[in-house]
């Protein structure tokens, strides 16, 4: 039987920013799932893409009985996952996904986004791609130069450039949407506080979170395949929280390092905690 009484939200976060970090500290506390990058959005998407195209549909357009499916997607996709709570990760700031989230969430969504500077992404990429030799996101790049791997990063149908146009519309919408915003510099300087925050945001009695050790994450016995992405994309710290000691400038040349500085439309005017 599907249980009903799951909350959705959601989880927009700046790749490189802490989202697998933040999802091992609250898979901590069983009543909260925190996912892995989520193919619900897609889902939903497409089906909904379907009464536009679909001859069949279109010729016999019974709007109710598609609508079932696709308002059970949620359900049904987490109806063997035993959290009270599941913040589902993708770009849902999308303009298109929030429509869907309004069309077929069954309850009050609220956004939580993980933000970091894209040079500082840029950086943890490269610096990544370093230490495991031959594993770029696209083996067509793995002797690429520094220059010509962060062009690639950078391409508009990537992560980096989706997940950016998401924040940015959700960050100038704060007066629709219900969202909470957490740098990437909080999140590991302030973790216990960033956490506070989250916990209060979505309404959710505290829970003693063990900051000192981290597990990979796993759900339902599942862990991340990072073979068909590049080893170790998605491995967490597991002795702690805290920061590698080094900058930007250390792995990026400064012909990247001007493009892609001066994007961080957040700290123009700092948001905090708005409920809608």
């Amino acid at each position: 039987m599907i249980k009903k009484d799951k909350k959705y939200y959601f989880l927009v976060g700046m790749p490189r920013s802490g989202n697998t970090m933040l999802a091992s500290i609250l898979n901590q506390n069983k009543k909260i799932s925190v996912t892995a990058n989520s193919l619900i959005a897609t889902t939903i998407w497409n089906l909904h893409k379907e009464k536009q195209t679909n001859l069949s549909f279109l010729n016999f357009p019974d709007h109710d009985s598609y609508d079932n499916i696709t308002k059970s997607v949620f359900d049904l996709y987490y109806k063997n996952w035993d959290a009270e709570v599941i913040l589902d990760r993708a770009s849902w700031g999308a303009k298109n996904n929030i429509e869907m989230i309004n069309l077929y969430c069954p309850n009050k969504p609220k956004f939580i986004v993980l933000l970091r500077d894209v040079k500082e992404i840029l950086a943890s990429f490269i610096k990544w791609s370093n230490e495991n030799e031959n594993n770029f996101l696209n083996h067509e790049t793995n002797n690429a130069s520094v220059e010509e791997k962060c062009e690639f990063l950078m391409k508009p149908e990537f992560q980096i450039v989706q997940e950016y146009s998401a924040i940015y519309n959700l960050y100038n919408n704060t007066d629709k949407y219900d969202c909470l915003f957490i740098k990437y510099n909080d999140l590991v300087n302030n973790t216990s506080q960033e956490i506070e925050k989250i916990y209060s945001f979505l309404q959710l009695e505290n829970f003693n979170h063990d900051f000192n050790k981290l597990d990979q994450l796993s759900i339902n016995n599942i862990q991340y395949n990072d073979s068909v992405v590049g080893n170790n994309l998605h491995k967490v710290k597991e002795d702690g929280i805290y920061f590698s000691e080094y900058s930007a400038e250390d792995y990026l040349p400064e012909s990247i390092i001007k493009k892609y500085s001066n994007l961080n439309f957040w700290d123009t005017e700092e948001k905090t905690l708005t409920s809608v």
